[in-house]
């Protein structure tokens, strides 16, 4: 749960854009400030410090504080990017898109023995089988996903690339293994695996079965 003192610090001279980040994260019941400057006492914490790409003056990420940029970059590959514990985020995404994920890190992140119980029930529920490499490279890209959630935004490399370290392979193997696996259970039983969407889809990418299944475990769907 978000404790009531928990702040969010959202520091830009576009107070208008501030403001309107501030009120939305308001609404979800977060507690957002926005401010020009980072003058601050000496004993006040924020959990979040959102701050345009143009200031310089990025501050070092301090313990149990995430620092997120906001850029101008309409790249879609560089929408979210994780540097050197800095989180940046491309004002080209809905703000509610940005809130949701500032929200993510303020809540209590679910243990992952949780998020991998939650996963590997939805992928057996799509008739994916178990006895296939790719069922386990897809429920670690699930938890990996959960656990870092602007991986999301680069599922065929940055994503990829994390599930193939944890398993000691490659990109490519990981992209095919999971493919292979969607594939199966779509061949053989198409309707299973169909109503999981809550929209029309043909068959489905690895993309597609990544962030629904993702999606509905942060919504607590499973």
């Amino acid at each position: 749960m978000v404790e009531l003192k928990t702040k969010i610090l959202i520091k830009t001279n576009q107070i208008g854009y501030g403001l309107k980040l501030a009120a939305q994260l308001k609404k979800m019941g977060l507690n957002a400030v926005v401010s020009s400057s980072f003058k601050q006492s000496s004993n006040e914490k924020y959990k979040v410090i959102l701050m345009d790409y143009e200031d310089d003056n990025i501050p070092k990420p301090e313990p149990n504080t995430q620092i997120m940029v906001l850029t101008n970059d309409d790249d879609p590959s560089n929408y979210v990017v994780h540097k050197d514990g800095v989180l940046f985020i491309s004002k080209a995404l809905e703000t509610d898109s940005i809130c949701s994920m500032i929200e993510f890190y303020v809540t209590d992140q679910p243990h992952r023995s949780d998020i991998e119980h939650a996963a590997t029930g939805i992928i057996r529920r799509m008739g994916i089988p178990m006895k296939m490499k790719g069922y386990y490279f897809l429920r670690t890209a699930i938890v990996c996903a959960i656990e870092m959630p602007d991986l999301i935004y680069n599922i065929t490399t940055d994503l990829y690339d994390k599930v193939a370290e944890i398993h000691n392979t490659n990109r490519l193997n990981v992209e095919r293994n999971i493919r292979t696996v969607i594939d199966n259970a779509y061949d053989r039983n198409p309707e299973l695996l169909l109503d999981f969407f809550p929209y029309t889809v043909g068959k489905p990418s690895n993309a597609d079965v990544i962030a629904l299944i993702t999606d509905n475990i942060r919504m607590g769907i499973f």
